[in-house]
C-alpha cells in the first residue's frame, strides 16, 4: 500500500509515518518548508513528492499528486497535522486519489480554536473551567479575570499546539509581567481558571459521528501514558463527535480535580503525539481509516507507556525493573528508533522544532 502524507509538523510526521511503517504503508511526502530539514533524513519516507510553502498552491499540489498517481498508483492521501488537513480540504475535488477520514473545514475550525472549542463546549453542557477571551495580549484585563476566572489561571494561544505560548499564571502582578514582556506576541489567546489535579486524555477515531474507536488515558511526562477507563470524558467525546458527525482522528485534554470531576480542556482535531503510545500498547488508530480494514471493534489500548527518554531517569529505571514499564513496550520503541535514527540527529543538529 502506498500513501501521500501532507505534513508541516516534523514531529506529528515522524509518528504518522511510523504508523504507516507498523502497517507496511510506504510514504511520500508533501511538507512545508520548516519540516523538510527534518524530514528529508528520515528512512520511512519514501520520497518528498513536494516542499515549500504550498498553502498557497493546493491546485499544484494536487497535480503533482495526480501525476504520481498515474506513474504509480496510491492508495490514500491523508495529514499529519491541521494545516495539511487545510490543504487537502483546499484541493477540493481536484484529486484522484482516496482521502483518509476528517472532518470537514467547519468543524476542523470549531474545534481547533480553544475559544470556539470552549463555546461549543458550553453549549453542549459539558464540563470547561471559566474562560475569557483577549485578541490581543494588550487588552488583557487583569481586573476582569480576577473576578471571572480567578487565580491560578492559563493564558495559551488559540491556535497553537504543544504548549507553544502556555503560561500558568499565579496572581495578578504575574499577568502584568507577561503583558510588559516584549516576547510573548500572540494574536488571540485564552485566559482559562487553571484546575488542579491531574492531566487525562482521550484519543478518538470516529466515522460521521459515532465512535470507532475511543481510549481515555492518565498523562505524565515525556508521553508517558497510563491508559485507564475515564467514563465521564468518553461520554463527553462521544457527545462531541455526535454533535459534530465527526470523521478522522482527534485527541481531547482534560484535567480531573481532586474530588474527580472531569474538566474538558481542549481539542486536537488531527492525529497526535500519543497516537505511539496507543499503538504499541493495543490501538492502532491510524490503521481504522487506511482502506480495507474492517469496521470491526476496535481493540482497546491497556498498560503504561513510556518513551525511551525515561531510560536516563532514576524513576524510569525503577519503572522498567519494577514492571510498570513493560519491556515489550521499551523494547518496540527502541526499534522504532533505531530504525529510523536520522531525524532525532538532525533535529538536534539544527534545532528544527517544527
Amino acid at each position: 500500500m502506498r500513501a501521500v502524507l501532507i505534513c508541516h509538523n516534523a514531529e506529528l510526521a515522524l509518528v504518522v509515518l511510523r504508523a504507516l511503517r507498523a502497517n507496511r504503508v510506504r510514504a511520500l511526502l508533501v511538507c512545508g518548508k520548516v519540516a523538510h530539514t527534518t524530514l528529508r533524513a528520515s528512512r520511512l519516507a519514501g520520497a518528498i513528492l513536494l516542499a515549500g510553502d504550498l498553502a498557497a498552491q493546493p491546485a499544484a499540489v494536487a497535480d503533482a499528486i495526480n501525476e504520481q498517481h498515474k506513474a504509480e498508483p496510491i492508495d490514500i492521501a491523508m495529514a499529519a497535522d491541521v494545516e495539511g488537513l487545510r490543504l487537502l480540504h483546499a484541493m477540493g475535488g481536484r484529486l484522484d486519489v482516496p482521502v483518509y477520514p476528517m472532518p470537514d473545514p467547519a468543524t476542523l475550525d470549531l474545534l481547533n480554536d480553544k475559544w470556539s472549542f470552549y463555546r461549543f463546549a458550553l453549549r453542549l453542557g459539558l464540563d470547561v473551567p471559566p474562560t475569557l477571551f483577549f485578541d490581543r495580549r494588550e487588552n488583557i484585563e487583569p481586573g476582569r479575570i480576577a473576578r471571572e476566572v480567578g487565580f491560578p489561571a492559563v493564558v495559551k494561544p488559540i491556535s497553537q499546539w504543544a504548549s507553544i505560548g502556555f503560561r500558568l499564571i499565579a496572581d495578578k502582578s504575574a499577568l502584568e509581567a507577561l503583558m510588559a514582556d516584549p516576547t510573548y506576541r500572540f494574536d488571540g489567546m485564552i485566559v482559562q481558571r487553571f484546575v488542579p489535579g491531574r492531566d487525562a486524555g482521550a484519543g478518538l477515531f470516529a466515522q460521521a459521528g459515532v465512535a470507532r474507536a475511543l481510549s481515555t488515558f492518565f498523562c505524565g511526562p515525556r508521553d508517558a501514558t497510563e491508559f485507564a477507563p475515564i467514563p465521564a470524558l468518553a461520554a463527553m467525546i462521544e457527545k462531541i463527535a455526535a454533535a459534530t458527525r465527526y470523521d478522522g482522528v482527534a485527541n481531547f485534554d482534560a484535567r480531573i480535580d481532586e474530588r474527580g470531576r472531569v474538566w474538558l480542556i481542549e481539542c486536537n482535531p488531527r492525529f497526535f503525539m500519543r497516537v505511539t503510545a496507543s499503538r504499541v500498547c493495543g490501538l492502532d488508530f491510524l490503521k481504522l481509516g487506511l482502506p480495507g480494514t474492517p469496521p470491526s471493534p476496535a481493540p482497546s489500548a491497556r498498560g503504561r507507556y513510556y518513551s525511551i527518554g525515561d531510560i536516563a531517569s532514576m524513576s524510569g529505571l525503577g519503572r522498567l525493573l519494577s514492571g510498570r514499564w513493560p519491556a515489550r513496550i521499551l523494547f518496540n520503541s527502541l526499534v522504532e528508533t533505531c530504525a529510523d535514527p536520522g531525524p532525532s540527529i538532525v533535529r538536534r543538529l539544527s534545532r528544527d522544532d517544527a
